[in-house]
């Protein structure tokens, strides 16, 4: 025989298994799902009902237990910040043309307005600050 030939039948019998292989994998399917059917929805006795109203004061009750400022699956207004911005600084990155510090989490340039304080002056260990309150350092050793 030859090698075309021989090509042409080992061919032809993977096609058959594969549709075998296909046509058992389907009937399986078929048969779980008419065995099984719809999931019978088992009767609880003596369940009350609880209302609309009654979940909410649950959930209040649970969110003020957790320390949450307020229900985050029912909609309402989001508390205003409360203004209070941590002056930790957190870190500097020097650069004499363009630097920049982190101030809490935000990254701050000199000319920025962060809370109630504009950035002065960013220096290579500190970073000056002034507001309402007056001129306030902040030093990467703590606050000065």
């Amino acid at each position: 025989m030859s090698n075309k030939r021989i090509e042409i039948i080992i061919t032809s019998i993977l096609v058959v298994m594969f549709a075998l292989g296909a046509i058992r994998v389907v009937s399986m399917v078929i048969k779980s799902r008419v065995k099984k059917g719809p999931a019978p929805v088992p009767k609880k006795a003596g369940v009350s009902k609880v209302t609309y109203e009654e979940r909410l004061t649950r959930i209040d009750a649970k969110t003020e237990q957790i320390g949450w400022e307020r229900n985050p699956f029912v909609r309402g207004k989001i508390s205003e910040p409360t203004g209070v911005i941590s002056l930790n600084l957190s870190g500097i990155i020097w650069d004499e043309q363009n630097p920049n510090a982190i101030i809490g989490d935000t990254v701050v340039k000199e000319g920025d307005v962060i809370g109630k304080y504009k950035v002065i002056k960013i220096n290579k260990n500190s970073v000056i600050l002034s507001g309402e309150e007056g001129e306030k350092i902040l030093s990467i050793w703590g606050e000065e």
